[in-house]
């Protein structure tokens, strides 16, 4: 990878692309089961716009949209195509059945994919001059930053994230799949206003400085450890839909509703640590480089 131009980066963009696209057929042939792919035509219709546009934004002809763009890397169009399968893997693949039907534990690696992966992912895979036309509409950008506020992002994502956790809720979304549907809606799109304070491409675009993009990152894992706990220390089943479900894996109701606690517990507050420490060490190198350089300029002074 390391070897490819940059003028060969857009051409990686139609093979991935085929790739990614041949996904979704499998979800068509399989007679029901546990481990059946849920066609959920909404799902894999904005997956396939939402691939199109970003090929034709990067692609060979990009510089009819974006005038003054550079090619965007293979970095980028795999980290773009790899968030649009992990969104397509938490919602249509037989996770999505699992956590929609049987299993709490399917249901929390289900939504660390849809709230940390498939987020930073697609951030990464966006080339900062295809921000330009967000920028250059004033109230739209105005409206964006207000929603990207750290603190307003952060109640917009973890007070609901955390009160549907609450049984009388979360029955309901599994009773109800509109109200399921616009869940999945809001945390997908609550998670894209929480992780822009720390994937924005520079301060300039709202990006925190690094001191408090650690200490951002480290109130993100407290919500969830909280819910978490409480779950994984229940010694009653929490959710009767899930209660009554016919038993998945081999896993008893409490050991699957102890195993799903563990994971918004451990797992969620692992991978915002993961990411505290990235930014970390990263502003630890920056800072270090540039007292290296303060230094050689010091000694290189005439006297």
């Amino acid at each position: 990878m390391a070897g490819l131009s940059r003028a060969s980066a857009p051409r990686a963009g139609p093979k991935v692309m085929v790739t990614f696209m041949v996904l979704p057929i499998f979800a068509t042939t399989a007679p029901f089961s546990i481990w059946t792919w849920s066609f959920d035509p909404g799902v894999i219709l904005g997956v396939y716009i939402a691939g199109f546009f970003y090929y034709r934004a990067v692609g060979p002809r990009r510089t009819r949209w974006f005038p003054d763009s550079e090619p965007a890397g293979v970095r980028r169009i795999v980290s773009f195509y790899s968030a649009m399968a992990a969104l397509l893997i938490a919602l249509v693949s037989p996770l999505g059945v699992l956590a929609d039907d049987y299993l709490l534990t399917a249901h929390m690696i289900q939504h660390l994919l849809i709230t940390i992966v498939v987020p930073v992912l697609f951030y990464a895979g966006i080339p900062v001059w295809m921000y330009a036309p967000l920028v250059r509409r004033k109230r739209v950008w105005r409206v964006w930053r207000t929603l990207t506020h750290p603190i307003l992002a952060f109640a917009l994502f973890q007070i609901p994230f955390a009160v549907s956790h609450a049984p009388v809720f979360y029955d309901l979304t599994l009773r109800y799949q509109p109200v399921h549907i616009a869940e999945h809606v809001w945390f997908i799109a609550s998670a894209f206003l929480v992780w822009w304070p720390i994937m924005a491409p520079g301060r300039e675009y709202g990006q925190l400085a690094p001191i408090m993009q650690v200490v951002y990152l480290f109130f993100q894992t407290i919500p969830g450890q909280i819910v978490g706990a409480m779950i994984t220390m229940s010694e009653t089943p929490l959710y009767p839909e899930y209660a009554h479900a016919t038993r998945a894996l081999g896993l008893s109701v409490l050991a699957d509703q102890q195993a799903g606690g563990l994971i918004m517990w451990i797992g969620t507050g692992t991978l915002y640590l993961a990411a505290l420490m990235v930014v970390f060490f990263r502003w630890a190198n920056r800072e270090e480089a540039n007292e290296r350089w303060v230094g050689a300029n010091e000694v290189t002074k005439p006297s």
